[in-house]
């Protein structure tokens, strides 16, 4: 008999938020722990672009840069099997952008929304004023990281998603609330 290769069937876990809400940093810690886990791309291809002086910038044409932080999401998507998959930001997560710009969502990104699923479960950073901070890629004040807050967990419901917000606290007590929560 030949032996059996054990398949494995990543969770693929969204952790969502808006900017400056301690997103990145807990996925370090779960990286550090050896989590496989998938960086924000917005923040590179925004750097990449302004190298090139490009227009391809949130906000100089959101939906040329919402795709091109879609295609690469989706290569991530397609190209790991570890078991327990971290992402930090999500297809979801492009669709917010255009709610809160009062624009229409783009069909590429509602499709690959409904096609490239996450777990049912995604942990939500809530709006944290004590840690935020702007920087040149991060270009949203506070008061719009709360209303991209609120839309994130609209657009994360609308695709069937459920939103559970991560309390505040410390580093080490936000990552065991996530692990306690994956191996429930």
């Amino acid at each position: 008999m030949i032996g059996k290769t054990k398949v494995i069937h990543p969770k693929k876990w969204l952790i969502s938020g808006p900017p400056g809400s301690g997103k990145s940093s807990l996925l370090y810690a779960l990286k550090g722990d050896g989590f496989t886990v998938f960086d924000e791309i917005g923040r590179d291809i925004i750097q990449e672009e302004v190298s090139k002086n490009s227009e391809v910038l949130p906000w100089k044409n959101l939906k040329a840069f919402s795709l091109k932080v879609l295609s690469r999401r989706i290569l991530d998507q397609s190209t790991h099997a570890a078991e327990h998959q971290f992402y930090d930001r999500g297809i979801p997560d492009l669709a917010a952008y255009f709610l809160v710009k009062g624009q229409p969502i783009p069909a590429e990104i509602h499709d690959a929304a409904l096609k490239h699923r996450y777990e049912t479960q995604v942990f939500g950073c809530t709006p944290w004023k004590e840690i935020y901070t702007q920087d040149a890629e991060r270009k949203e004040s506070f008061e719009e990281a709360q209303k991209l807050y609120a839309a994130l967990k609209t657009v994360c419901f609308r695709y069937g998603y459920k939103w559970l917000d991560i309390p505040k606290g410390s580093l080490e007590d936000r990552k065991t609330f996530i692990l306690d929560h994956i191996q429930a």
